[in-house]
C-alpha cells in the first residue's frame, strides 16, 4: 500500500490472501489516516509492516492491544559510499548519475564525484546512486515546505538520528488474549534473515543512536535539504543556532551564522559603525549593504558601487557568501562556515573574476576570508584547493602564494551577540 494522503480501504479479497501487508511511505502527516486500517489488519492476525523515512510515533489509545516492534535502518555515510564505489562493477551501474563521470574513472575521480554530490544527496543512497543531481535538487526544493516549521525542527533535537534520512520499519502484530504474540506472526525482520550478512551476533544489535522513541522528527538528509528547509522557516538566529548544535547539524548552524553576518552588516552600515570580527581585532567599514541571489551577483557587480559596499548572497552560491567591494582596486570574498572543514573552490572564483575582467572590471588586490563562530574552538581545516587563481596581490601587497593557495586565506570569527 502506498500510504499517500488519500487513504483508501483494502478490499476483502486483498486481506483474505495476504500473509503480510506493507504500508510504504508513511509520514507523520499521513499516519492517522492509515492507523485504523493498520490496527484492523493486525487484529485479524495479519502482520503489518510500516515503512517511513521519519521516526513516526504510534500513539496508544485504541492501539494499546497491538505490539509495535521497531527496527531502524541507518543511512549511508560517506565512508560507505567511497567503499562501494571502489568496486568497478558497482561504479559501472551508477556512474551516469554523477556529473561528467565515466565508467573508467579512477578512484580519485570517483571519490571527488561522491564528495561533490554528498552536499546534495547526503545520506540518501537512492539519491546518490539512482537520481541525477538536478532531479534531486528539484525534488528537495519542492518538498522543503513539507518539513513543517521551526517547532517541528526543534522536535528533532530530541532524536539521535536526525542527521540523515533514516528508514524506519515498524511491524504491528496483534496479541492473543493471554498477551502473547501468536507463533505464526514473525518479528520483522526475523533474525535468521539477518545472520547471513552479519559477521557476529553483535552485528545484529541496534546501536543506542538508532533508536528514537520521540514524536516524529524531520530528517534533513543533506546540506541542500537543510538550506532549503531553513529558507522557508522564519526564525531567530538564536533558535536556529541552538537547533543546529543540538542536532550536531553544521548546515543549520552555518545558516544561522550567515543570518548573523547579515544582521551585523545591516547594523554596521550606519555612520560611525563597523563590522567587528575576531573579538574586535578586525574592523571592516560598511557604507551600504545589497542583497541578491547567487545567479545575480555578476550583473550586480557590473554596476558602479561606492567604496565599502557589501553584497550579501542568499542561497547556495558555491564558493562565498558575501563580497566586500573595498575600492576599485581591492575586493574581498567572505565565506561563512560553522563546520570543522570547508571546500576551497578557486575555480569558481577564478571564473567569476575572469568574467568580470572581460566586462572591463578589474581588481588588482583580492582577499579571501573564512568567518567562523567566535565560540567554536574546534580545529578547522580548509580542504585542498580546487582550481587555481590568476595573478593577484593580497591586501598586504604580497603576491598570492601559488604553491599552496590556502596560505593566502585570512581567518576571522563572528560573535552571536
Amino acid at each position: 500500500v502506498k500510504a499517500t494522503q488519500r487513504a483508501v480501504s483494502l478490499s476483502q479479497s486483498d486481506t483474505d490472501f495476504a500473509d503480510i501487508v506493507v504500508f510504504d511511505g508513511v509520514r507523520a502527516t499521513t499516519l492517522e489516516q492509515w492507523r485504523g486500517l493498520m490496527n484492523d489488519l493486525a487484529r485479524t492476525g495479519i502482520p503489518v509492516v510500516v515503512v517511513s523515512s521519519e521516526g513516526v510515533f504510534f500513539h496508544a489509545g485504541d492501539s494499546q492491544d497491538i505490539i509495535s516492534l521497531g527496527h531502524f535502518v541507518p543511512s549511508w555515510i560517506m565512508s560507505e559510499y567511497l567503499e562501494a564505489c571502489r568496486d568497478d562493477q558497482f561504479w559501472g551501474s551508477c556512474y551516469y548519475h554523477f556529473n561528467d563521470a565515466s565508467q573508467n574513472d579512477n578512484l580519485g575521480v570517483r571519490n571527488g564525484a561522491l564528495i561533490e554530490k554528498f552536499e546534495t544527496a547526503g545520506h540518501s543512497a537512492r539519491f546518490m546512486f539512482r537520481k541525477p543531481e538536478r532531479w534531486i535538487t528539484a525534488e528537495i526544493k519542492q518538498k522543503a515546505l513539507a518539513m513543517g516549521g521551526i517547532d517541528s525542527l526543534e522536535a528533532a533535537t530530541r532524536a539521535d538520528r536526525s542527521a540523515g534520512a533514516v528508514n524506519t520499519i515498524v511491524a504491528r502484530i496483534q496479541t492473543d488474549k493471554n498477551g502473547l504474540t501468536p507463533d505464526q506472526q514473525a518479528v520483522f525482520p526475523a533474525e535468521e534473515d539477518l545472520t547471513n550478512v552479519a559477521t557476529s551476533r553483535q552485528d545484529l544489535d541496534l546501536l543506542d543512536t538508532e533508536w528514537d522513541n520521540e514524536d516524529s522528527s524531520p530528517r534533513l538528509l543533506s546540506a541542500l535539504a537543510a538550506a532549503e528547509v531553513l529558507k522557508v522557516i522564519p526564525s531567530s538566529v538564536e533558535r536556529l543556532r541552538n537547533v543546529g548544535r543540538a542536532l550536531e547539524n553544521q548546515a543549520i548552524e552555518g545558516y544561522a551564522l550567515e543570518l548573523q553576518l547579515k544582521k551585523k552588516l545591516n547594523e554596521a552600515k550606519h555612520p560611525g559603525q563597523y563590522l567587528v570580527l575576531s573579538h574586535g581585532s578586525i574592523s571592516l567599514a560598511v557604507s551600504s549593504v545589497l542583497f541578491c541571489e547567487g545567479g545575480d551577483v555578476l550583473e550586480m557587480l557590473k554596476t558602479h558601487h561606492d567604496p565599502d559596499t557589501w553584497i550579501f548572497i542568499a542561497g547556495r552560491q558555491g564558493a562565498f557568501d558575501a563580497i566586500h567591494v573595498v575600492s576599485n582596486t581591492h575586493i574581498r570574498f567572505v565565506q561563512v562556515t560553522a563546520g570543522k572543514r570547508h571546500s576551497f573552490k578557486l575555480d569558481i572564483l577564478d571564473g567569476f573574476m575572469t568574467t568580470l575582467g572581460m566586462a572591463g572590471l578589474t581588481w588588482s588586490h583580492l582577499e579571501f576570508m573564512i568567518v567562523r563562530p567566535e565560540d567554536d574552538h574546534r580545529p578547522f581545516s580548509l580542504l585542498t584547493t580546487r582550481g587555481r587563481l590568476q595573478n593577484y596581490r593580497r591586501f598586504d601587497e604580497e603576491q598570492w602564494h601559488r604553491a599552496d593557495y590556502r596560505d593566502n586565506v585570512q581567518y576571522a570569527t563572528l560573535d552571536w551577540d
